[in-house]
């Protein structure tokens, strides 16, 4: 990997993982790169957790008013046998 450049060769050069340190270099000297690739992901999962809410309030809305059909129609024929 490294042979010849008097360096000796790190762990990530080996496969293995990147030290904390090295990592933290990494991304200092490649940041313009890493921020408009961090920023599509943040903001797809953004995207995709407020799909999700929309989706959770429309169930409980859903939920609750097919509760509310099922009370409306046991108080009805209720009535409709005592009467």
């Amino acid at each position: 990997n490294t042979a010849g450049r008097g360096k000796e060769p790190t762990p990530q050069d080996q496969g293995g993982p990147a030290s904390d340190a090295a990592f933290r270099g990494y991304c200092e000297r490649n940041y313009n790169q890493l921020l408009p690739i961090i920023a599509e992901k943040f903001n797809k999962e953004k995207k995709r957790s407020e799909k999700l809410k929309e989706v959770k309030v429309q169930l409980n809305f859903e939920g609750c008013s097919r509760t509310s059909r099922y009370s409306e129609s046991r108080t009805m024929s209720t009535r409709e046998h005592e009467k």
